[in-house]
């Protein structure tokens, strides 16, 4: 009769422990879970900004080789400074717009990859609260 006590407590205390360390494996892969599906975005993004990148260099070195050729086309030195000035000016304002795209394609690449930690963490927390 002694033994029947200590053996049920037994028991709970190790069905107790199982479930938890369960659990706690289950969150564990979940997390696994999450950072890959993190970095996937990621990859994803940078392949898509590297295809911006590219695009943007090809664009840039065919505007350059049309500025030689009109260079190479000018008469005087006065149609030289003009159309080199008008080449500064275009090259300028899209190197400011092209920025900005690739600050708004950045910043979304960050904000998809995070995501899946951010859900991670907020799942955290709320068991976090649940225990305590």
């Amino acid at each position: 009769m002694i033994d029947k006590p200590f053996d049920s407590q037994f028991d709970a205390l190790a069905g107790g422990a199982m479930k938890g360390l369960s659990d706690m494996a289950g969150f564990g892969k979940q997390n696994v879970e999450a950072a890959l599906a993190a970095s996937r975005t990621l990859v994803k993004g940078i392949e898509e900004l590297n295809q911006a990148w590219a695009q943007l260099t090809m664009r840039m070195l065919e505007a350059h080789m049309s500025s030689v050729e009109a260079l190479l086309g000018c008469k005087n030195l006065k149609d030289v400074v003009e159309l080199q000035a008008d080449f500064a000016k275009t090259q300028m304002e899209k190197a400011v717009s092209e920025g900005s795209k690739f600050s708004e394609l950045t910043l979304k690449v960050a904000n998809e990859a995070i995501q899946p930690i951010q859900a991670r963490v907020s799942e955290a927390m709320k068991q976090a609260v649940k225990a305590a």
